[in-house]
């Protein structure tokens, strides 16, 4: 029986990942709000103390299982778009489809309607702020070289701002009661519009 280092670093791996099906589960059973780290470690079959270990506390793991949902997300988005050379329709059509598939996704849904959650990830340095640099950078440095993002803004703003768009989005344009055109409408006048240079506040 192998008990080198590989061995422990498998071991643990499968129980960080039986501690994220574990909070899986129990966000889905009890909601984000009402979820405890007990609640996590008794369905992972493990001790709070081991919980620990791998996360220091409950917005840890709503940050692990949170960047891993949006890069599923993403994954499909970047799939799915279809490359436009004009900026202000590519990010257009870019957010539509992420709200699109971000709504589809359980527990992305569930997570944005939570304000435990949203406090959690709106620090720069939360995992999701550091993914969406990653997704959003290279895409708006480009548009910045274009003389396309208003000269006022700073990219890093943008991202953070973007962010919490694509949280107010998902709330307030995802009804079904309101169609793809007026959703995208809403999304180019009021979220992309804004960014684009000729905007800037004299």
């Amino acid at each position: 029986m192998d008990s080198g280092p590989a061995a422990a670093r498998t071991d643990d791996n499968s129980t960080q990942e039986r501690i994220l099906r574990a909070a899986y589960d129990c966000f889905e059973q009890y909601g984000i709000a009402k979820t405890t780290i007990e609640n996590i470690a008794s369905r992972a079959k493990v001790s709070r103390p081991t919980v620990y270990k791998y996360y220091p506390s409950k917005d840890a793991i709503l940050d692990e299982i949170s960047v891993r949902e949006t890069w599923r997300v993403n994954s499909e988005v970047r799939r799915r778009l279809v490359r436009s050379d004009d900026f202000a329709d590519f990010l257009t059509d870019t957010l539509l489809l992420v709200i699109r598939l971000a709504n589809e996704n359980v527990y992305i849904r569930r997570m944005v309607e939570s304000i435990e959650f949203q406090e959690s990830v709106i620090s720069p340095s939360s995992l999701m702020q550091q993914l969406q640099r990653t997704w959003w950078t290279n895409l708006f440095e480009q548009a910045r070289a274009r003389g396309e993002i208003a000269a006022d803004l700073e990219i890093d703003e943008i991202i953070y701002w973007l962010a919490r768009a694509q949280a107010m989005l998902m709330l307030q344009v995802a009804s079904p009661q309101i169609d793809d055109a007026e959703k995208r409408r809403f999304i180019r006048r009021f979220i992309v519009q804004p960014l684009l240079a000729g905007s800037e506040i004299r």
